[in-house]
Formats: structure tokens, sequence, C-alpha cells
């Protein structure tokens, strides 16, 4: 499976927040990551400026979600 666009890993990270607590984005990506049953090579991947592929994705999700005030960034 490849890595989903940043527009699929808005769902996936909606899920992983839904409880409400405040989360580590490590830990949630590594949520999302596991919850896509991605491969280990897939969790590896970059993109050409040398940034983890999966992570790029997932905070650009958290991006757009932040300014639809869906999600919020408290420690920030």
């Amino acid at each position: 499976m490849a890595i989903p666009n940043y527009e699929a890993m808005m769902l996936p990270l909606l899920n992983a927040l839904q409880d409400g607590n405040e989360h580590n984005f490590n830990d949630v990506v590594d949520n999302i990551a596991q919850s896509l049953n991605l491969s280990d090579a897939e969790k590896e991947e970059k993109i050409s400026s040398g940034q983890n592929t999966l992570k790029n994705r997932i905070g650009w999700a958290r991006t757009y979600l932040k300014k639809a005030g869906l999600v919020k960034d408290p420690k920030r």
C-alpha cells in the first residue's frame, strides 16, 4: 500500500485524536502507520527534501485541520 496523500490522512488523524486527550506527534504517527498497516519500508520512505513522507503528510493534514478549527495544538 502506498502512503496516502495528506487529504486521505485527515480521517485517520481525526480517528487517532478522537479521545480528546493531548497526543505526542510521533505517537500519532505510529498509531496511524499501524492502522494503515504500513510496512517498515513505507514508514522509512523520504520525500526529495529528505523528510519522512509519512510525517510530512500527517503534518499537512494536521495543518489544514487546525485551520478548519477541528484540532488544536495546545503546546504551541
